[in-house]
Parts: structure tokens; sequence; C-alpha cells
């Protein structure tokens, strides 16, 4: 199937143009009304597919931003990470007082490359609307506008634990 090619390419360039790319296949892996199935097939890889950055980096990057290092801070902490996307991985810890957590940290220099890459793309939509007139009216600039917010807020790992903690407290007497 030529599309099926197709989109096994489109993965391994979203892959080799590193975390911003993965992440807009990502999103536009969930959007059935402009892909086609065979490129959402292939582009849902990118969902749950991405390899994890190693533990000494992740340890660095932890005391780096927060100012204290894993041993001060939990009492167990799991290298091995249980999940990992485009922006970061998460691992699993205990506090020094016992409590069972989730530690999320960004993939190294992540902040710096998005932005490098928004740039890159918000040059391209600019060109394209200005080159291909009959692209205006997909409104190439306010979609990559849109993504840009939002792979910004995901960068945002403290407006991402508040979001946690509202969703907890809206639902934890709910058993569902």
């Amino acid at each position: 199937d030529p599309l099926a090619a197709i989109g096994d390419r489109l993965v391994r360039v979203c892959e080799e143009l590193g975390p911003t790319f993965v992440k807009l296949g990502q999103m536009a892996s969930t959007r059935p009304d402009i892909l086609p199935p065979q490129l959402l097939a292939a582009l849902e890889r990118l969902q749950d597919d991405v390899k994890p950055f190693p533990a000494e980096q992740a340890r660095r990057i932890f005391h780096r931003d927060t100012g204290t290092t894993i041993e001060q801070s939990f009492r167990e902490f799991t290298d091995a990470p249980f999940a990992s996307g485009s922006i970061g991985q998460v691992h699993r810890a205990v506090t020094q007082d016992g409590q069972s957590v989730v530690v999320k940290i960004r993939r190294p220099g992540i902040e710096h490359l998005v932005q490098l890459d928004i740039y890159v793309l918000q040059w391209m939509a600019e060109r394209a609307e200005s080159l291909f007139p009959e692209l205006r009216p997909y409104h190439p600039k306010m979609l990559v506008d849109e993504f840009a917010q939002t792979i910004r807020r995901e960068l945002d790992f403290v407006n991402a634990a508040s979001a946690t903690a509202r969703f907890h407290d809206a639902f934890k007497d709910d058993p569902n």
C-alpha cells in the first residue's frame, strides 16, 4: 500500500527531526478528518514508541531544575522510566516520608530545541501562505501558532501538575 509506505517514511522523518516534530506527528495522528487511515495508523506509533534518555541525564536535569539531588528528595527512585514521550519521561519514586509518586523530567535541551523548531515552522508557514495562495484557506500560520501554544503548555510541568491536582480533586470520590 503506497499510503502505508508514505506513513512509515513520515514517522521516520518526524523521529529524525526530533521531539517537536514527533509531537506534531502525534497531534496529526488524532485527526481522521484530515488524514487517511493508513497515515493515521503509522503516526499512531509516535504516541508510545519514544526512546528514553539515560537515567544519569535525568538525575542531572532533576538536580539542575530543583537544586536538590534525587537521593535528597527520594527514599527510592527507579532509574528505568515507566513512560517516555517526546517532551519527557516519567520515573517511579518514593518520597522521604514514604509517599509513592511519579517524577516527570523534561528531555535534555527540549525547551531550546522546541523554540528553534517553532521558529522554523512559523517561517515555513508564512512562506507557504505567501507562495501558495491555495493553502491560505487552511491557515498554516494559525495552525503553527496553535501548535506552538500547545507544545509550550506541555513543556510547563508546573501547569501540568496543577491540572493533575485539579483533576484529582474533582474525581477523588469517583470509584471509576
